[in-house]
């Protein structure tokens, strides 16, 4: 990579750093190769999926403000009615 490329990358990383309060980890994997003509990149997303319970608690874990927490106290405490692109669900899981 040379130094312009990785200038440039890191110009993007302070400019996302100033969107958050938290902090947050966002791992960026780079690579330079042909694309063909008239494409400038391309991305990938990566998703998991974890228990509701689980999901609610890392949230209240991480509440920082009296406003956070009266917000994830107006949640579900044990289960919500999931819709993801196959249907609807009834596993009390969270796709992320």
């Amino acid at each position: 990579m040379s130094t312009q490329q990785l200038s440039a990358f890191e110009e993007a990383a302070s400019l996302w750093t100033g969107l958050f309060d938290d902090p947050i980890t966002v791992n960026v994997n780079i690579a330079f190769e042909s694309l063909g003509s008239g494409i400038l990149g391309s991305t990938s997303t990566a998703r998991t999926t974890c228990p509701y319970v689980t999901v609610c608690n890392a949230l209240l874990a991480d509440a920082g403000t009296t406003d956070e927490k009266d917000a994830l106290e107006e949640f579900p405490t044990t289960s919500i009615s999931v819709m993801d692109i196959n249907g609807d669900r009834d596993d009390n899981y969270v796709t992320l």
